[in-house]
């Protein structure tokens, strides 16, 4: 069934919500400076900082600051429209990071009142949460629900592990670890109709697939699964512009580019390829729902490089560190 996104929020170092992005990246904004975290040799780590938390909130606290106005913005067209409470509520974290889930439900409650959660992990578990409510709207078109995630890397914690795990010289270039929220607000196209609640995006096909290649193992990234969703995802025309992490580290960027090099057809003779961690840094688990709502805040306001004639498609993607993916096709109504 066709979701309809009628809100979207994002929080990164770069900016505090959606549109402020769009415009910020358009313009060639230049984004925060680089924290003050130091190695033993004094040689500065490259850590991308919300500007307005600083480096030393402690973990909990810096989750539920990012995601208090992530969540505020995209249940802001709920203010005049009538709407009863949230039938649902999907919280992706990085399952590291997943005990802080609790303290973040609890900070969020005098910003709405939240059912309660159900967890996902991963860059992918955006794609999990909307899956699910694809289901759930088929079964009840009349239920509001929000989809967040949110993860940090900036902890003492966190940035260790993030060295003990240092890619291999001779791979792509890691992006500094950073920290972000993304939040969408989503129901079915007809309730949306129902409440005049103005449909940013429409989510027209969202599968989530498990395959061999892992961020553990020494797996050959064959992208036979990416392929297949690829060819198996509706469009009603070439796609023209594609959101995921298309450069964020050698298994990922080689799986993308061997299964859209399989589908071409699939995509316009030019594809603007745009990835949030490649402007603002790795965000963890909140990377395929920033993704998503990046894509249809830049295509809503035509603040892409490339001009996007509405309604304007695009495709998202992600994967998480056990190999689980997600992808989506979705549409753009311009603003």
């Amino acid at each position: 069934m066709k979701v309809a996104i009628v809100g979207l929020g994002l929080v990164t170092p770069l900016a505090r919500t959606a549109t402020e992005h769009a415009f910020f990246l358009r313009a060639g904004v230049i984004g925060p400076p680089r924290a003050p975290f130091l190695l033993a040799d004094d040689e500065q780590l490259p850590v991308r900082v919300t500007p307005w938390l600083g480096a030393r909130a402690p973990m909990a606290e810096r989750l539920a600051a990012l995601a208090r106005p992530a969540i505020s913005e995209a249940l802001a067209p709920l203010a005049a429209s009538g709407a009863g409470p949230l039938a649902g509520f999907h919280l992706c974290t990085t399952e590291r990071r997943a005990g802080a889930g609790g303290a973040l439900e609890d900070a969020l409650t005098p910003v709405a009142r939240m059912p309660r959660a159900a967890r996902v992990t991963g860059e992918a578990g955006a794609f999990q949460a909307l899956e699910a409510e694809s289901r759930a709207l088929e079964r009840d078109p009349q239920r509001l629900s929000v989809v967040l995630a949110v993860d940090s890397f900036v902890s003492i914690e966190a940035l260790c592990e993030r060295l003990d795990r240092a890619p291999s010289p001779w791979a792509a270039e890691a992006r500094p670890p950073a920290e972000g929220a993304a939040a969408l607000l989503v129901t079915s196209p007809a309730r949306a109709r129902e409440l005049r609640l103005d449909v940013m995006a429409t989510i027209d096909h969202v599968t989530v697939f498990r395959d061999a290649a892992t961020d553990d193992n020494d797996e050959p990234a064959e992208a036979k699964l990416m392929t297949q969703a690829l060819r198996r995802a509706p469009a009603t025309r070439p796609w023209r512009f594609a959101f995921g992490p298309v450069s964020s580290g050698g298994l990922r960027s080689t799986e993308w580019h061997l299964a859209t090099a399989r589908t071409a057809t699939r995509f316009g003779r030019e594809c603007e390829m745009r990835s949030i961690e490649a402007e603002v840094g790795a965000l963890g688990a909140a990377t395929g729902a920033a993704d998503i709502a990046l894509g249809a805040a830049m295509l809503r306001h035509d603040a892409m490089v490339m001009d996007a004639s509405h309604p304007a498609t695009f495709v998202a993607w992600a994967m998480s560190g056990d190999g689980t993916r997600g992808l989506a096709a979705l549409e753009v109504i311009g603003k």
